[in-house]
Formats: C-alpha cells, sequence, structure tokens
C-alpha cells in the first residue's frame, strides 16, 4: 500500500515521541519484531521495535505516497543485526517495569526473574540498568557486567 504512518514510541530514555514514517518492512529477529523504514523528521532510515510502539498506529495520507528504497533497506536491515546485542538480567520481583516492558520475562525464583533484553548501545544501557540500582543484576554478557563494575568503582573514586 505504501502508506505513511505515524505512532508514538517509547525511545531508548523511556520518554515517548511521534514518529512519521514510511514503512518498509517488518521482520523478526532474535524473537522480537521490528519495523523498518524511512522516518520523515529525522530523514533517515530507523528500525523500530513494534512491542516499543506505544499508541495505536494511523495512516497520513493517501496509499502509494512514496517508493521504497530497498538499496538504503538492505542497508539499515544488516546494520541493525550486525549492531544488536543481547543482555540478561537478574531483576527483583515488582521492580524495573519499564525494563520487563522492552524484554522477554522468565522467573528465576520467589524474589527474582531474568528479563532478556536486545540493546544496541551499551553506554547508554548501561546508564539505564544503573537508574534500578540493586534491584537489576546483569548476568550477561559478563563483558558488560565488569563494564558496569568499572564504571561503579571509577564513580567511587571521584565521588568516595
Amino acid at each position: 500500500l505504501r502508506t505513511v504512518i505515524s505512532f508514538e514510541y517509547l525511545d531508548e530514555n523511556m520518554g515517548t515521541k511521534l514518529r512519521t514514517i514510511e514503512p518498509y518492512r517488518i521482520s523478526n529477529t532474535r524473537g522480537y519484531w521490528y519495523l523498518i523504514g524511512r522516518d520523515r523528521d529525522r530523514e533517515a532510515m530507523r528500525t523500530f521495535r513494534v512491542d516499543r510502539i506505544a499508541s495505536s498506529i494511523a495512516t497520513v495520507g493517501r496509499p502509494s505516497a512514496f517508493e521504497v528504497d530497498s538499496d538504503a533497506l538492505n542497508e539499515e536491515d544488516s546494520k541493525y543485526q550486525a549492531l544488536s546485542e543481547r543482555a540478561v538480567l537478574a531483576v527483583r520481583k515488582g521492580r524495573a517495569d519499564r525494563l520487563r516492558s522492552i524484554g522477554a520475562v522468565s522467573e528465576i525464583d520467589a524474589d527474582w526473574d531474568r528479563v532478556e533484553i536486545a540493546y544496541r548501545d551499551e553506554a547508554s544501557f548501561i546508564q539505564r540498568v544503573l537508574w534500578y540500582e540493586g534491584d537489576v543484576v546483569i548476568e550477561s554478557p559478563i563483558s558488560l557486567r565488569e563494564n558496569l563494575v568499572s564504571r561503579l568503582e571509577e564513580a567511587v573514586k571521584l565521588h568516595g
């Protein structure tokens, strides 16, 4: 149909923003559905996790409003696949609802759940985990956990 759509999208900082997209493809990778398309406001290809769409989807304008740029689509698809990493977190029950909402949740025991989350930027992801203090523990990858511990040790050195 090639009809432009708009929706509210939950960004990496857990805020929502209205996005206007020329939708090119829906794909499933590592258990998550993704929308790939051209973001009209940013004038660039973007990949959106479908479960982070925070509103109903509205059509904008008429059908056949754009042509699909196959080269840009394939480039974005491969770039996103290559950059997407996965983390496994232990999350205290009743805590970190926003992390739970963007991950796959399974029970560890009466006090903790395991949450598997895809992320692209390690530094931003570590900041997000730090927000929840002792209610979230990185189980894997070990390198991510070591990076978090290193940052905490550096903060203690700098600020006591």
